[in-house]
This record gives C-alpha cells, sequence and structure tokens, in this order.
C-alpha cells in the first residue's frame, strides 16, 4: 500500500495496534510525515481525545505531525494534548515537543521527570523499537546524537537514550557523556548529563 493511501487509512478509520505498529517504521513514517498537511496533522491531534482508541496508536499519530509539531495551530495542540495525556501517550509526545526548540525550559524539566519515571517501561520500549538492541542499537542513538537535522532542543534526550546501551559499551557511553557535560554551555542539558553519571554510571 502507498504512503498517501496509509495515510488516508490513518485520518479516516480506526486502526487497529498491530496496523500502527506495521505503519510505524523508521522507513514508512517519514514518507508519511511528508504526506501529512498541516490540517492533516490537527485531525491527528484531535483523535487523540477519542477514548476508544489505544495509546499505542494514538502514538503513531502524534509522531507524524513532525513536520508542522514547532509551529501553530500543531505546536499549541500538542502541549495542550500533554497535560491530558496518559503515560503510554506522553512517550510519543515527548519527541515532538522537543522537536520546538522554542519549548520554555520548564517543559523540558517536566519531561525529564517524565523519562526519569518512565524509564524502565515506555522510554526504554520506544528506545529500543526505534534503533534496536545491541551494537547496532547503541550506534543509531549516537548517529541521532550528532545528526545535524535534529534541533538542538532534544540533545538532551539523546544523550539519556545513550543509557540504555550502556550494557553494550559503558566506556563509550561515558565517554560521550562527559565530552559532551565539556562542550555544552547549556545548564540543563548538563544536570541531565550530571544525574545520569551519577546515579547509573558510577
Amino acid at each position: 500500500m502507498e504512503s498517501k493511501n496509509i495515510l488516508q487509512k490513518i485520518l479516516t478509520e480506526k486502526i487497529s495496534v498491530k496496523d500502527a505498529v506495521t505503519f510505524d517504521n523508521k522507513h514508512l513514517i517519514y514518507k508519511l510525515r511528508d504526506e501529512a498537511t498541516a490540517a492533516d496533522c490537527v485531525s491527528l491531534i484531535n483523535k487523540c481525545y477519542d477514548d476508544s482508541i489505544s495509546s499505542q496508536v494514538k502514538c503513531l499519530y502524534i509522531t507524524v505531525t513532525r513536520k508542522y509539531c514547532a509551529k501553530d495551530p500543531v505546536r499549541q495542540l500538542i502541549r495542550n494534548l500533554w497535560v491530558k495525556a496518559d503515560d503510554r501517550l506522553k512517550e510519543g509526545i515527548l519527541w515532538r515537543l522537543l522537536d520546538d526548540n522554542t519549548l520554555p525550559e520548564d517543559w523540558h524539566r517536566n519531561i525529564f521527570l517524565y523519562i526519569k519515571n518512565n524509564y524502565n517501561t515506555y522510554f526504554r520500549d520506544s528506545i529500543i523499537s526505534y534503533y534496536g538492541n545491541g551494537v547496532t542499537g547503541l550506534n543509531e542513538a549516537i548517529d541521532s546524537l550528532y545528526d545535524n537535522q535534529f534541533p538542538t532542543s532534544k540533545k538532551w534526550v539523546y544523550l539519556f537514550s545513550l543509557l540504555i546501551y550502556n550494557e553494550i559499551d559503558q566506556e563509550k557511553v561515558k565517554l560521550i557523556l562527559k565530552e559532551e557535560k565539556i562542550g555544552t554551555s547549556n545548564t540543563f542539558t548538563r544536570e541531565v548529563i550530571d544525574f545520569i553519571l551519577t546515579q547509573h554510571l558510577q
């Protein structure tokens, strides 16, 4: 099925969790994001208020909105949704919030608290699902950290994602964190790095 037909299915039908898992892969999701209009993104966010739709399906809706998530009205709608979302859906929303370089620091701190509280469940599962396991997963996560296509507002969450691959190569993870701490002037990012190093990588 072509990406435009899949997008139409997502917009007009109540898809299953199985469909959401199938559609939410790195290769297809980029095409869906390109196909989606701002109006489509608004429609998908509004569908997230339907309690009969699972949070996993809603996460697919949110990831499709990436192209417009740093522009109003999509930006404000995503922020509004975060306030009402359950923990499973928040995992999907946080990535779109962090795509916005204008996101205030108190939002970053709120997301950081969410990740700490859900590290061993939704956050860990989503990272492994996206990047994969083992050395391949670690290398993919490192690539995202240094990819200039991603906004600097997401850097700290990519650093946090490296922790998941700590058992693969702890020394490499520690080295990257320490280098990033030296290289950044952002106080909040330094706080995140200090937390990871002191709480998890001693």
